[in-house]
């Protein structure tokens, strides 16, 4: 039996979850009424704090989701989102000591990401990217890591020297499809790699890690590696290295460069593990100066649309 004094502790306890709830929903709905708003053509809109322009992309930091989203630049009404903007309401001292804290923390941060060309940073997150220039302009393409395959069985991450006492085998890693994604328009992309390493992996130096193997196309595959294992386990590797340059960038980052201009055809970066072990998995793309342009790639901000200055 529950009594009087447990019921009033209840009701205290429920009336103090109350409490918070509304005013978690008053300040956020607050916000989002009276903060800023990236508006779009069809009437709708989203609460951000900032936003700046990549190429055909809108990039905005969600005042709801506080992270990072992007819509087509084609989507936005820009004369509503500026006239909105420009007049939201008075803020608050303590308001503009956070968005100044929060815009010093920033600028400080983008201080510190490489810059790859004129208006153009590494992400903080990291990733593998490629430097291309298309129409005279340069933009920045993320590479997706693709997995090979064995020719007659199924791959590995990595690819380690198996015991066959049965004779010499030979085998080929194969990347699916004739062409990749990404295509430089250039024949010297710069390539920039930061990734995860594992502490237990780490035989080769950051620099030395990371090669650009040309791939051999066929009709719908591309050959990565020819692998030939001997009666007692040892093995070769047949790849074609082009001759690259590694070097640190700090930050974690690390910037490959090919020493001469690639021919056209396909191409990928392989992280090499040991002298003769390398993950399958690697960042395919292509040199073809002919190619359309690449989907979502990365264009210079200019000073006059990083401060989230409509296009012209």
């Amino acid at each position: 039996m529950v009594t009087p004094r447990e019921q009033a502790g209840f009701r205290a306890f429920f009336f103090l979850a109350a409490l918070v709830w509304v005013l978690i929903f008053l300040t956020t709905y607050a916000g989002a009424q009276t903060g800023k708003r990236l508006i779009l053509k069809d009437g709708t809109w989203q609460g951000i704090t900032e936003y700046e322009l990549r190429g055909d992309r809108a990039r905005y930091f969600s005042s709801q989701r506080m992270e990072w989203e992007e819509v087509p630049v084609a989507l936005v009404n820009w004369k509503a989102t500026e006239e909105w903007n420009a007049g939201v309401n008075e803020k608050s001292p303590e308001l503009r000591q956070f968005e100044a804290d929060e815009e010093a923390e920033r600028i400080a941060d983008a201080a510190k990401r490489p810059t790859v060309a004129p208006g153009l940073k590494l992400p903080r997150a990291g990733g593998v990217f490629i430097l291309d220039k298309f129409s005279g302009r340069p933009s920045l393409d993320a590479l997706t890591q693709n997995g090979s395959e064995l020719s007659n069985e199924a791959g590995h991450n990595t690819l380690h020297s198996p015991l066959n006492r049965k004779g010499t085998i030979r085998q080929q890693f194969e990347l699916k499809g004739p062409n990749a994604r990404i295509q430089a328009h250039v024949p010297i992309p710069e390539l920039f790699v930061k990734i995860h390493v594992e502490q237990r992996e780490q035989q080769l130096e950051l620099t030395n890690r990371f090669h650009i193997v040309r791939l051999e196309k066929k009709t719908d595959s591309r050959v990565l590696m020819r692998v030939k294992v001997g009666l007692l386990g040892q093995q070769s590797l047949s790849q074609q290295f082009v001759s690259t340059r590694g070097e640190s960038l700090g930050e974690g980052w690390v910037k490959v460069t090919p020493l001469s201009a690639l021919d056209p055809g396909e191409y990928a970066l392989v992280e090499m593990l040991g002298q003769n072990e390398f993950n399958s998995f690697v960042w395919d793309f292509g040199v073809d100066s002919t190619a359309p342009a690449n989907p979502h790639s990365w264009e210079p901000v200019t000073p006059a649309n990083e401060n989230s200055h409509a296009p012209e």
